[in-house]
C-alpha cells in the first residue's frame, strides 16, 4: 500500500493536523462502508497530518494485540468480486490479478454514479503517485544505477501488462456508455489503475480466496491481492508492527489488522509496508523517509568489476566461478551498519586469489583487521566515484538530495571505520 509522493520527516507520531471529517468524499465513503457492514468499533478517523499527509488516528488508545480495523470481506475488491464483475464480458483471456484489479478500477471510475463501488473509487486520488517509473526514459538518466534498474523493470512490467490487456479486450461496445471498449480502457487510464493497485493492494491468503472463487476465474495467477477501503489510508512507518489476516468472526469472513504496539488516542496510527530501504519505498510507492533506519546503498556487481579494473586488479576463473556459484554478486550493499554479508564475502574472494577454501572464513565471518580495512577502502573509492558522476537533481530532486546526504553519511562512517 502507498500514498502520493511525500517526504516523511522523523517526528513524534502525535502530530497536529486538520480533520477530514467535513470532506464529502470521506463522509460518503464511511456511510457507504457502514451500510455494507463496517462498524468502525475502534473509532478510526482521518486527518491531514502536517508531515505525512492524509492518515489515520482514533479517539481511543490501543494496546498491543488490539484490533485496529476489521473490514468485511464483501467490502474488499478481490478475485471473488472480479469473477462476478462485468469484466467477464470484456476479455478473451485470463489475466494477472494486478491487471484485472487495475481494469476493474478503471471501469468503475468510468461508470461514475452507476458504480456500486463509486464511494471507494472517489476516495482514490485522480492523479498517480509520483513513482519514478512513470517518468520518461530520459529522466531515468538522473537516477543512480540501482534505482534506474528497478525503475526500468517496473516500467517494462507496466508496458508488458498493458500489451497483454490490450490484446485481451474484446472489440465491442461498453454496455454503460456504448463507446468502444478500447476507448474506455486506454494506456493512460490503465496506468492509473495499475499504479493504484501497486501502491494500495494488501496481501490476502490465496488459499482462503480460492476456496470462495468461481470455477471460471478470470485470474491467471494466485489470488493473493485485494483492495481494501479505508485500510489503504494508513501511512507507513518502519517502527510500526502489525498482523493482518483473513479470518471468520461470528460466521462472517473479515480482514483484521492487529497492532503489536500501542498507540495513544489522537496519535497517528501507522502500519509497516515492510523493512524497506528508500530505493524500495521510492520505486514502489513514490515516497521516502529521510531518516530511514533500513536505508542502504545498493552496489551492483558491475560497479564492483569496474572498480577492480580501475585498480588494475584481476580475478581468475576459479574466483569468478566461486562468486557465481555462491551468488555473491547479488544483494551487495553498504549502510550505516557497514557492508552487507555478500559484499564482504565478494571482496574477500577478490582480495585473496590463492586461498584454497574461501568458505571457511566467509561463513564464519572471520576476517582479519587488514581484510576489513581493505574492504572499506575499496568501497570508499567506489562510492566516491559514484558521487563524482552525480550531475543533476532535476525531476527527482528531493529523493536524490536525500540519497546524496545519506551517501555522505555512509562515507563518513566508512572513513571512521578505516581509521
Amino acid at each position: 500500500m502507498g500514498r502520493t509522493k511525500r517526504v516523511r520527516r522523523k517526528r513524534k507520531y502525535l502530530d497536529n493536523g486538520s480533520s477530514l471529517d467535513d470532506d464529502s468524499n470521506i463522509i460518503d465513503l464511511r456511510k457507504w462502508m457502514k451500510k455494507k457492514g463496517w462498524r468502525n468499533e475502534t473509532r478510526l478517523k482521518l486527518k491531514e497530518f502536517k508531515y505525512t499527509g492524509r492518515g489515520v488516528h482514533s479517539r481511543v488508545s490501543f494496546q498491543p494485540e488490539d484490533s485496529l480495523i476489521e473490514i468485511p470481506y464483501d467490502l474488499m475488491i478481490t478475485s471473488t468480486v472480479l469473477d462476478r464483475s462485468e469484466l467477464q464480458q470484456f476479455l478473451t483471456n485470463k489475466l494477472k490479478l494486478q491487471e484485472l484489479l487495475a481494469l476493474f478500477l478503471v471501469y468503475e471510475r468510468h461508470k461514475g454514479a452507476a458504480s456500486t463501488w463509486k464511494f471507494y473509487v472517489d476516495s482514490l486520488p485522480m492523479k498517480n503517485p509520483e513513482v519514478p517509473w512513470l517518468e520518461s526514459e530520459e529522466a531515468f538518466g538522473e537516477l543512480p544505477d540501482d534505482v534506474m534498474t528497478t525503475a526500468k523493470d517496473k516500467k517494462w512490467a507496466l508496458e508488458r501488462s498493458w500489451e497483454s490487456v490490450r490484446r485481451s479486450i474484446k472489440f465491442q461496445q461498453c454496455p454503460h456508455c456504448k463507446e468502444m471498449l478500447d476507448c474506455v480502457f486506454d494506456a493512460d487510464s490503465f496506468a492509473w489503475g495499475y499504479v493504484m493497485v501497486n501502491t494500495r493492494a494488501v496481501y490476502v491468503d490465496p488459499d482462503i480466496v480460492s476456496s470462495l472463487a468461481d470455477i471460471n476465474s478470470l485470474v491467471s495467477d494466485d489470488p493473493n491481492m485485494a483492495l481494501c477501503p479505508f485500510l489503504d489510508m494508513f501511512n507507513h512507518s518502519p517502527e510500526a508492527h502489525t498482523r493482518a489476516e483473513l479470518r471468520f468472526s461470528d460466521g462472517n469472513l473479515i480482514y483484521r489488522l492487529t497492532t503489536l504496539r500501542g498507540f495513544q488516542k489522537y496519535q497517528q496510527i501507522f502500519i509497516s509496508y515492510g523493512a524497506h530501504d528508500n530505493n524500495k519505498l521510492f520505486c514502489e510507492y513514490g515516497f521516502f523517509l529521510p531518516d530511514n533506519r533500513f536505508d542502504k546503498i545498493a552496489i551492483t556487481f558491475g560497479c564492483v568489476m569496474d572498480q577492480i579494473k580501475m585498480r588494475t586488479m584481476q580475478i581468475n576463473e576459479r574466483q569468478f566461478r566461486y562468486i557465481k556459484d555462491k551468488a555473491l554478486c547479488d544483494d551487495l550493499s553498504v549502510s550505516l551498519c557497514g557492508l552487507s554479508f555478500n559484499l564482504s564475502a565478494l571482496l574477500y574472494v577478490v582480495f585473496h586469489t590463492d586461498v584454497r577454501d574461501w568458505s571457511s572464513n566467509i561463513f564464519t565471518a572471520t576476517y582479519s583487521e587488514s581484510d576489513v580495512n581493505n574492504f572499506v577502502k575499496f568501497v570508499l573509492e567506489l562510492l566516491e566515484m559514484k558521487c563524482k558522476r552525480t550531475k543533476t537533481f532535476g525531476v527527482f530532486g528531493d529523493f536524490l538530495t536525500n540519497r546524496w546526504n545519506f551517501v555522505v553519511r555512509v562515507l563518513d562512517f566508512l572513513k571512521q571505520s578505516s581509521v
